[in-house]
């Protein structure tokens, strides 16, 4: 009877331990998600001391959900979330807080060590093809609340894609090359 007992209760530990796992867990990459991402943001707010907040968006999955299907745009989002992981220092927490969306607590001390990390990120998301927008706000500069950080953070990742966009849309116009500039020049004068 005693054995029963003892492995109903290690069985139903670890049904718990699940539950709790997949509470606060993205199902997907394995990362936080948002309820614990909320959670965590709202205690580094109420700690007082600065540190940064990184929002960061994948860029075209849509595109790549439409074209090649979601289990190829899932496994993309695995590849992100992996790479961001292995980035960034033991501390930093990241998170999955929606479809193709990312956040990051750092704590990177300003502004210039925020960007500096999403400069870095950029930089190691090519290194594998992959590309990803970002916005940063650093708490108390931009706020003092997770609400006023979010907003600051997702204007500057907002103001990100659509100069991305309106780059990208642009036409690309092939310059002269310095042998045809000086043509141009013999006959102009």
């Amino acid at each position: 009877m005693g054995a029963l007992v003892g492995w109903f209760a290690h069985s139903n530990r670890a049904l718990v331990d699940q539950l709790h796992a997949a509470e606060e867990n993205d199902f997907l990459t394995g990362l936080l998600n948002t309820r614990a991402f909320d959670t965590v943001l709202s205690a580094r707010v109420e700690l007082g001391r600065p540190f940064g907040l990184i929002l960061a968006d994948v860029d075209n999955l849509k595109e790549i959900n439409d074209q090649e299907g979601h289990a190829v745009g899932n496994d993309l989002l695995r590849r992100v979330a992996d790479v961001l992981r292995r980035s960034l220092p033991g501390q930093d927490q990241l998170a999955r807080i929606g479809g193709d969306e990312f956040a990051v607590i750092t704590s990177a001390p300003g502004t210039e060590a925020v960007r500096a990390v999403c400069s870095r990120l950029t930089a190691k998301l090519a290194e594998e093809g992959l590309s990803m927008s970002f916005g940063w706000a650093v708490c108390p500069r931009d706020g003092s609340s997770s609400l006023l950080l979010f907003r600051a953070a997702d204007e500057r990742l907002y103001a990100q894609k659509l100069i991305r966009s309106r780059f990208s849309a642009a036409e690309i116009v092939d310059l002269p090359s310095r042998a045809e500039r000086l043509k141009l020049r013999a006959r102009s004068g």
